[in-house]
């Protein structure tokens, strides 16, 4: 509902004496005149999932709350089932597939909604995929492109509170017995919220079979999975052996 356009020219050179900032608060003393910013902590993370093999993201859903979802797949073989992201079984649970028919499928909270794209996506192309909740709304949204590929889902449903389980990737959910999902490769993952600056933020702990979480670091030094978010930018990153 904003489309601001603002243009115009002014001689100047030289550098500034400071650097840019962004935040609630600029370099004026005294109290900043300015309100509170909102700012999206991101996990990226990339891995190839042979059968069988997949990362806990650590990442509990709040239907409560604004959320997206980034990642890249590509798939060798069509007709096969694929997990993009889940946590199936469990309450109030989210799976992002691509089925037999090679659909995407979004599944929610036990089957309340069960919908298939009416595109197909296509082998040995990297897909972006972005899916979008709004809480306010209750409304997400899916896309889903490509070179060959260009799908968009969408619709509404009422939930609320959080899931049962955190979201997985790879070729495994929370199902029991053998996997119905077979090897994905994914070249990056973003599971995004919004926190306002100065409030306290709690890092999720990922976990992948086969390897050891090392912690969450700044700057090369090893930090708590708790903290204060700085009304600055700050690239947290995770380390594993």
């Amino acid at each position: 509902n904003v489309n601001i356009s603002m243009s115009g020219t002014y001689s100047i050179t030289g550098q500034s004496g400071r650097t840019l900032r962004v935040g609630a608060a600029d370099y004026r003393s005294g109290t900043s005149p300015f309100g509170a910013i909102t700012t999206a902590i991101s996990s990226n993370l990339s891995q190839a999932f042979l059968d069988g093999n997949y990362m806990d993201t650590g990442y509990l859903i709040d239907w409560d709350k604004d959320f997206e979802i980034r990642t890249t797949i590509r798939v060798s073989t069509l007709g096969q089932r694929y997990l993009i992201v889940g946590n199936f079984n469990g309450s109030k649970e989210l799976n992002i597939e691509v089925n037999t028919n090679n659909k995407i499928r979004i599944y929610i909270n036990s089957g309340a909604i069960d919908i298939v794209s009416s595109n197909s996506i296509v082998a040995n192309e990297d897909i972006d995929i972005l899916f979008n909740w709004t809480s306010s709304t209750k409304a997400y949204n899916l896309t889903a492109t490509s070179t060959n590929v260009n799908i968009s889902m969408s619709g509404t449903y009422s939930i609320t509170g959080q899931s049962g389980r955190n979201l997985r990737v790879g070729a495994a959910d929370y199902r029991s017995g053998t996997s119905p999902f077979e090897a994905i490769c994914m070249s990056i993952l973003k599971i995004s919220e919004i926190h306002p600056y100065n409030t306290h933020f709690e890092f999720s702990l990922p976990s992948i079979n086969g390897k050891t979480f090392d912690g969450w670091y700044l700057n090369n030094s090893k930090i708590s999975n708790q903290i204060n978010i700085a009304a600055n930018d700050n690239v947290y990153y995770s380390k594993w052996s």
